[in-house]
C-alpha cells in the first residue's frame, strides 16, 4: 500500500475561489473523525503567508486511511492498542524497555538488511522481468533463490545468521562470484540491461561461462556494473534508495548471545 500510486485515488483539484462561509472538507476522512465547516474568519493569514502544500507522504497517508477505514469497521475486526513489553527473537525473549546487547542488536539489524532486501529484489523482478518470447527450463522462483546464500528449505524468508558473512556481503570474491552471476541471469530480463553490456568492458556479461573461467577483475567488473544497474533500476521504479545486504563477522566458537 506504500507503493500505491496516489494521484489516481486523489480526488480533482479543488477551486481556487472557496465558498465564503465555508471551506471544502478534506478529501479523506480518518477513522472516527468528522468534516466540520470552519469559519472564514479564523482562515484569516497575515500578508504574504502560504498555505503549505500537504507534503506526498502525507497524501499517501490519507489515502491509506480512507481506504483502510471500512476494513477497520467491520464487525468483529479489533486494533489491539494494548502496550505489551514481551519480544521474541529467535527464540529468545526481548525487552521492549531497554536496548539489547550489542552483538544482539548487530544480527537484528542484519536480519532487517537481508530480509528486506530480498523482498525488494522480488518485488522489483516482479515489476522490471519482461519474459522471453521463447521459454527457459529453470522456473523464474529458482532462479531468484540462487541469488542468496544459504536458503534452507529453498525458502527465500529464511536468513540465517551463518550466512551473514558469506554470498553477496562475502569478503572474497570467489565466493561472491556464484551470486553475480546468478543475478546477472535474473537482471537480464529487466530493461535496461543492454547499457550494463555495453558499459562492462572488462567481461561480457552477456555469455554465460562456467564460474571458475572468471578473473577477479572480470568478477569485480560485473559486480560493480550490476550493483549499479540494479540500485539505478530500484529507484527508476519506486522513486527511492535500495536497501542493499550488510556483513556480520563469522561467530567465534563458543560465543553466545548477550
Amino acid at each position: 500500500m506504500l507503493h500505491l500510486p496516489i494521484d489516481e485515488f486523489l480526488p480533482p483539484p479543488r477551486s481556487a475561489h472557496p465558498p465564503r462561509s465555508t471551506l471544502p472538507a478534506s478529501p479523506f476522512s480518518l477513522p472516527g473523525q468528522r468534516s466540520v465547516p470552519h469559519n472564514r474568519s479564523t482562515l484569516v493569514l497575515p500578508p504574504n503567508a502560504t498555505t503549505p502544500a500537504p507534503t506526498k507522504s502525507a497524501k499517501r497517508l490519507e489515502v491509506i486511511h480512507a481506504l483502510l477505514e471500512n476494513c477497520l469497521n467491520v464487525d468483529g475486526v479489533r486494533v489491539n492498542d494494548m502496550p505489551t513489553n514481551e519480544i521474541f527473537w529467535q527464540q529468545r525473549q526481548l525487552s521492549a524497555t531497554s536496548l539489547p546487547g550489542q552483538q544482539i542488536a548487530q544480527e537484528i539489524l542484519w536480519e532487517l538488511f537481508e530480509l528486506n532486501f530480498r523482498f525488494e529484489f522480488m518485488a522489483l523482478d516482479s515489476r522490471a522481468h519482461i519474459p522471453p518470447t521463447s521459454a527457459t527450463d529453470v522456473p523464474r522462483e529458482d532462479l531468484l533463490l540462487k541469488c542468496f546464500a544459504g536458503n534452507i528449505g529453498g525458502s527465500i524468508l529464511v536468513a540465517q545468521r551463518e550466512f551473514a558473512h558469506q554470498g553477496l556481503a562475502a569478503s572474497s570474491w570467489m565466493d561472491r562470484a556464484p551470486l553475480i552471476v546468478a543475478i546477472r541471469d535474473v537482471v537480464r530480463t529487466w530493461p535496461g540491461f543492454e547499457t550494463v553490456v555495453q558499459g562492462c568492458t572488462e567481461v561480457d556479461v552477456s555469455v554465460n561461462q562456467e564460474i571458475e573461467t572468471y578473473s577477479e577483475s572480470e568478477i569485480n567488473a560485473m559486480e560493480q556494473a550490476i550493483a549499479t544497474f540494479y540500485t539505478q533500476s530500484f529507484y527508476d521504479f519506486f522513486g527511492r534508495a535500495a536497501i542493499i545486504p550488510r556483513r556480520l563477522p563469522p561467530k567465534q566458537e563458543g560465543s553466545a548471545l548477550e
